[in-house]
């Protein structure tokens, strides 16, 4: 597989939305509206199964100003050559290739963002010994 390393320049065309025709209120081709709305129809799909991240995260889809700003969450079946990188404190970093990569990419047809394709990313695990001090901890750092 060829992990893509380079960066994606697939945007919408003009200076509006295609989906819902405002003029962008920012320069980078994100609808606040429409793409802040197709994250938050999401929601119900995924869980890290920590509420309090689960917050932290879908505050950061809701607040985007571009395709390129938010967090999102990835089951960890969707990683391949996973390689542990160092261990922590209460955490583990791994770096692995992500298959279907981050939604940086528009498809005129379907009138949205889609995955770009692999991409090499960093992650980090907590260690399962006091879980929960080491969520809190997590969330500090976060």
């Amino acid at each position: 597989m060829s992990v893509n390393t380079e960066e994606i320049d697939e945007f919408p065309k003009g200076d509006s939305c295609p989906v819902c025709k405002k003029v962008y209120n920012n320069a980078l081709f994100w609808c606040t509206v429409c793409d802040s709305k197709r994250l938050q129809d999401d929601f119900p799909n995924w869980t890290s199964e920590f509420h309090e991240l689960d917050l932290c995260i879908r505050n950061t889809q809701l607040n985007a100003d571009a395709h390129t700003e938010y967090l999102e969450w990835i089951p960890f079946e969707k990683f391949e050559n996973i390689e542990k990188i160092k261990e922590g404190g209460f955490g583990i970093v791994y770096s692995a290739t992500w298959i279907e990569g981050p939604r940086w990419k528009w498809d005129n047809e379907l009138m949205k963002w889609v995955a770009s394709g692999p991409r090499k990313i960093t992650f980090k695990t907590l260690k399962r010994d006091g879980i929960d001090e080491r969520r809190k901890e997590f969330l500090k750092e976060f």
